[in-house]
């Protein structure tokens, strides 16, 4: 049971550890375990106020993991296939590159902030395991599900999860009821540049549309690049990478890609 007990601990303060310097889940295990030995110090003088640092830290993981592995590299979809686990939306517009399925991006905002709600909801109480604190003697009420709420802004996605419940650490009890996060990803700016590519690329036809033509377009912030790629199939693969990502927040550049389908398009922004 100690040993049950040590791990749950470890577990907890390894999630407060990502959230603290912020670099959720792309920090690595290793930079966690050796933070984890000085903070294990304090872990008895902590109450329920770990509770809601642990729900925080668990919507903020999540959507970081979907915003990078999924909705980045899928062109605003959480998975291009469908799934019915996070509402089922797939789209047949999709071309083959390193040997995933690649959209064709055409829809508005507001599809992919939908996808991501759905994808946290599911997620969420997955990484949110109220058992863990038994060890720690705090008894942990939960609702039966979490409802998420997505704001995509210029500099940032602001995550919102609703998951009222009651903490109980020495016959005390603290409800929480809202946990919120904001993650400097600049998906909506990347995300409005990709619509306003194929707009533009779109007016161009018959004629080839020259991305270089317009990169002031694309790079607001002076450190976004915009690339061409082959597909696996004979199509194109445009990409977006944000460098700021990386040089301000995260271990890597924020990339957001999508297939074009027949249309000539040529040139790319950055080196």
């Amino acid at each position: 049971m100690k040993k049950r007990g040590q791990i749950s601990v470890f577990l907890i303060i390894v999630l407060l550890i990502l959230i603290a310097t912020g670099l959720g889940f792309y920090a690595s295990s290793s930079n966690a375990k050796k933070k984890s030995s000085s903070a294990a110090g304090s872990i008895e003088g902590l109450n329920t106020d770990i509770v809601k640092m642990y729900a925080e830290t668990c919507a903020k993981i999540v959507s970081e993991e979907a915003l990078f592995n999924r909705l980045g590299m899928f062109g605003g979809y959480i998975d291009p296939d469908g799934n019915t686990g996070y509402g089922g939306q797939g789209t047949p517009d999709a071309s083959m590159f390193q040997g995933e399925r690649i959209p064709a991006l055409l829809q508005p905002i507001s599809e992919p902030e939908s996808r991501l709600e759905k994808y946290l909801e599911a997620e969420f109480e997955k990484c949110f395991v109220r058992n863990k604190f038994q060890d720690i003697g705090i008894k942990v009420e939960t609702p039966e599900y979490a409802i998420a709420d997505i704001s995509f802004n210029e500099e940032d996605v602001l995550v919102e999860v609703t998951y009222p419940l009651t903490a109980t650490a020495r016959g005390t009890e603290t409800h929480f009821e809202h946990f919120q996060s904001s993650l400097p990803i600049r998906f909506k700016a990347l995300y409005d540049g990709a619509v306003l590519l194929l707009e533009n690329a779109q007016s161009s036809q018959p004629d080839a549309y020259l991305i270089s033509d317009d990169c002031r377009m694309y790079n607001k912030n002076g450190l976004t690049n915009v690339y061409l790629e082959p597909s696996d199939d004979g199509n194109k693969i445009v990409r977006f990478v944000d460098f700021s990502t990386h040089e301000k927040n995260y271990l890597n550049s924020y990339i957001l890609q999508f297939a074009v389908k027949n249309m000539k398009i040529e040139g790319s922004c950055g080196g």
